[in-house]
């Protein structure tokens, strides 16, 4: 049964209640015992490795009992997540032209993105490579709603190619790089996250530059809704790193 533009109304209205009354029980349980609150946020992948481990740390040295959940996942779903009220604030990118209208958006960083394969792939020697030659073999790529494949399908469009059809999908860097690993697959992200990964050894990075056009990451919240002092508190953190 498909409910009416006034059932919709209610059934969201519902699901953004219950999600703040689950958020009120855990800040309140969190306030009896001499804590913070809590505060709930995602996160883009690119952002694991540096900015949000640094920011959570800091918040934790001024504020040691808050509890604090963490979402890291792509940006589309993030923002499902947000538009619900199951989440404070996401660092991320909006990702339908709707998200201009209920989001505030806070730019703060850009990622330089690497593309990469296991160290004993056919593609790993090469000096120099190209778009054509990557196509031959499979990818493991994000899903299809996510900004990261929106760049791999534009950048094979780009060259003449057709799209990609040799892949796996998964939104988990643990997949992706274990995938790579040992699979043969190639793949791309942020270099912030692997980075490390290449100089532990085991994967390459090939020699091909990869054009970011995605617009700046940043801080996104509800518009028209006061973050509570803890979100507040953590954005003010995230612009001091990023200065």
């Amino acid at each position: 049964m498909t409910p009416t533009d006034i059932g919709q109304f209610i059934v969201d209205y519902a699901n953004q209640a219950l999600a703040d009354l689950g958020r009120f029980e855990k800040s309140l349980h969190n306030l009896k015992i001499g804590g913070y609150g809590a505060l709930t946020i995602g996160a883009i992948m690119a952002t694991a490795p540096d900015i949000l481990p640094l920011a959570i740390a800091e918040l934790k040295r001024r504020r040691p009992m808050l509890l604090i959940e963490v979402s890291t996942v792509t940006s589309d779903h993030l923002l499902v997540a947000l538009e619900k009220g199951e989440l404070d604030l996401v660092i991320g990118r909006p990702t339908e032209q709707r998200h201009r209208a209920i989001f505030d958006v806070e730019p703060i960083g850009h990622e330089e993105l690497w593309a990469f394969v296991a160290e004993d792939h056919p593609l790993a020697g090469q000096t120099t490579i190209d778009l054509a030659m990557m196509r031959t073999f499979p990818w493991v790529v994000q899903q299809k709603t996510s900004p990261m494949r929106h760049i791999i399908e534009h950048m094979v469009a780009e060259a003449g190619l057709a799209p990609l059809d040799n892949i796996i999908e998964t939104t988990s860097i643990f997949a992706t790089l274990h995938l790579v690993r040992r699979a043969g697959m190639i793949s791309i992200l942020p270099r912030s996250i692997v980075a490390d990964e290449i100089g532990r050894g085991g994967i390459k990075r090939l020699p091909i530059t990869i054009v970011n056009t995605l617009e700046p990451y940043g801080i996104i919240r509800r518009r028209g809704e006061q973050l509570s002092n803890n979100a507040e508190e953590l954005t003010g953190i995230l612009r001091g790193l990023m200065i």
